[in-house]
């Protein structure tokens, strides 16, 4: 009797020390989720400029530092505006346009501000999976791939470039 006594009062005492430590289950968890979009170096060059090496470059100074918001009303896509910054980036600077959601796949438009006079009308249009991107958003560490083109002025001569990146989810708040 004394043992099963024991025993009991064993099993009682670790339940005790688990759900302290927060390890009963839901208790204690936050679900949280992305506000915004960082990418990785950007890949696969493309399109008329897509073997034009000062064409690459612009692309690569244009992505430096660069953040999307593709859920302006929260941690949902939909349609509507979206948004683009790149902190300390001395040759684009944010920009605006829309998202449009058809079915599952996703295309962003954004008008991208020049801060150096050498270009203009910077212009990046990107498409993507939108179920990969609400994944990312509602997921950690879960990535999706935009394809992108670049529209921009320089010299008086237009260039489009197109290219890949993969983008993660950042800023994450509990919800």
């Amino acid at each position: 009797m004394l043992k099963t006594h024991m025993r009991l009062l064993t099993l009682l005492a670790l339940a005790a020390l688990l759900i302290a430590a927060g390890c009963g289950g839901p208790t204690g968890q936050v679900n949280t989720k992305a506000g915004k979009f960082s990418g990785s170096a950007i890949a696969d060059f493309s399109g008329p400029a897509g073997d034009d090496v000062d064409a690459r470059q612009v692309a690569r100074q244009l992505m430096v530092n660069r953040a999307y918001d593709f859920t302006e009303s929260g941690f949902t896509l939909n349609s509507g505006n979206a948004s683009t910054t790149a902190p300390g980036n001395v040759s684009f600077g944010s920009g605006s346009g829309q998202l449009t959601l058809g079915g599952s796949t996703a295309a962003v438009d954004l008008f991208i501000q020049t801060l150096d006079p050498l270009y203009s009308g910077a212009e990046l249009s990107g498409s993507f999976s939108a179920t990969s991107a609400q994944s990312a958003i509602d997921n950690a560490g879960n990535t999706f791939t935009v394809s992108w083109v670049l529209f921009y002025t320089t010299g008086g001569q237009e260039y489009e470039i197109h290219f890949s990146q993969v983008l993660t989810g950042t800023d994450f708040s509990a919800v």
